[in-house]
């Protein structure tokens, strides 16, 4: 039988947390080894990223609210046809 641990640390206060003065301080980023092409690249893939995902977003949401439309107009229609049958038949209508 496998025991299966959690590995989770809880920050309960800051003292847990280690001071500022014994963290490196990083200037550039070839300190941590970023390329500034890559760094570049990374960042015009994300734009291009969220340009599609905003793109099918508003396709996405001029697909329903036409369809939310269309489920308006077919409920008038509905309607229209319920009273002109209410009314050849004789039934009053309720007020609304």
């Amino acid at each position: 039988m496998t025991e299966v641990r959690s590995t989770t640390t809880y920050i309960t206060s800051s003292s847990n947390l280690p001071s500022s003065s014994s963290l490196p301080h990083l200037t550039q980023t070839s300190d941590v080894g970023i390329n500034p092409k890559s760094s570049a690249d990374f960042a015009q893939h994300m734009q291009d990223m969220l340009q599609q995902l905003q793109d099918k977003f508003q396709s996405t949401s001029g697909q329903i609210f036409s369809r939310i439309d269309e489920t308006g107009r077919s409920l008038d229609e509905l309607e229209k046809t319920v009273s002109d049958m209410m009314s050849e038949a004789g039934v009053e209508q309720l007020a609304a």
